[in-house]
C-alpha cells in the first residue's frame, strides 16, 4: 500500500505540521490555522442508549482493559 502525504487540513485547507500533543506519543498532523488534529490511525467507535419497556436505563460496564470495570 502506498503511503500518502497530507499536507492540507480537510477542515479548513490550512496547512499540517508535525507537533508533538504528549510526551511519549508519536508527532502528529496539525492544522497551523484551525488546530485540527489529523489521526493517521483512527479508531472506530460506537455508543448508544438502550431503554427498557418501562422507561429505565440499561447500564454497561467494561469487562476488558484497558478501563476494566468502567462504566461506557
Amino acid at each position: 500500500m502506498q503511503k500518502v502525504a497530507y499536507r492540507f487540513c480537510p477542515a479548513c485547507g490550512g496547512r499540517l505540521e508535525p507537533r508533538t500533543l504528549k510526551a511519549g506519543d508519536p508527532d502528529r498532523l496539525v492544522c497551523a490555522a484551525c488546530g485540527f488534529v489529523f489521526y493517521m490511525d483512527p479508531k472506530v467507535a460506537v455508543g448508544t442508549i438502550i431503554r427498557t419497556g418501562d422507561d429505565r436505563l440499561v447500564l454497561v460496564r467494561r469487562a476488558i482493559e484497558p478501563g476494566y470495570g468502567l462504566w461506557v
